[in-house]
């Protein structure tokens, strides 16, 4: 299993920490509040959604791709606020090491 952490900073900046091979920061400027989607592939297969939403604080919604959840209920996620940056939350998952991690922008 590998940790990783998504928090938010400034208006822009999302972090995604834990991942492999990096700590990656992404500049995400657009008008909110969806922002973008942090999907996870397992084999891959896209198999959970993390939705990055801002309004002046950063949050995550966090959904599986489908009704077939499979083992992604057993992933642990546990959610914080402001142990990273004062006004976001930073959600945490536990997950299977090959586990790939892929950002999309929301549009304008």
């Amino acid at each position: 299993m590998k940790t990783l952490t998504l928090s938010g900073a400034s208006d822009d900046l999302i972090y995604l920490t834990g991942s492999t091979p990096h700590h990656e920061e992404m500049n995400v400027f657009l008008d909110g509040p969806h922002i973008g989607t942090f999907t996870f592939y397992q084999n891959d297969e896209p198999k959970l959604h993390a939705l990055c939403l801002y309004t002046g604080t950063w949050c995550f919604a966090v959904c599986p791709e489908n009704e077939d959840f499979g083992d992604v209920l057993d992933w642990k996620i546990t959610r914080g606020w402001g142990n990273i940056c004062s006004y976001s939350e930073d959600i945490t998952f536990e997950v299977p090491d090959d586990v790939v991690v892929k950002f999309k922008k929301g549009k304008r």
